[in-house]
């Protein structure tokens, strides 16, 4: 009786959010790779704009300035925007 009706409304909610928490971790990932994609253009250009790559290299300060680019701009796009949409969510 009574477990069997319950039985179907959770499987019943769970046909229903699955789909939706599907679609949001997709969104959540594109969004993050589009602004992954701009932040890393934008930054890149800032990094050889007027030989800024040669006069860090020159200074010695800071070892693989292109590697820690792209690594540290993959955890901040990655982490802020699973911040939003966990806030969101």
């Amino acid at each position: 009786g009574s477990f069997l009706r319950y039985l179907g409304a959770l499987l019943g909610i769970l046909a229903l959010i699955s789909p939706m928490e599907t679609w949001l971790n997709y969104t959540r990932d594109r969004l993050s790779l589009a602004w992954r994609k701009w932040l890393t253009q934008h930054f890149i250009g800032q990094y050889l704009e007027d030989r800024n790559y040669y006069l860090i290299e020159l200074k010695g300060a800071i070892d693989n300035p292109d590697q820690r680019l792209h690594e540290d701009i993959k955890h901040l796009t990655a982490h802020s925007v699973k911040l939003m949409v966990d806030g969101i969510h």
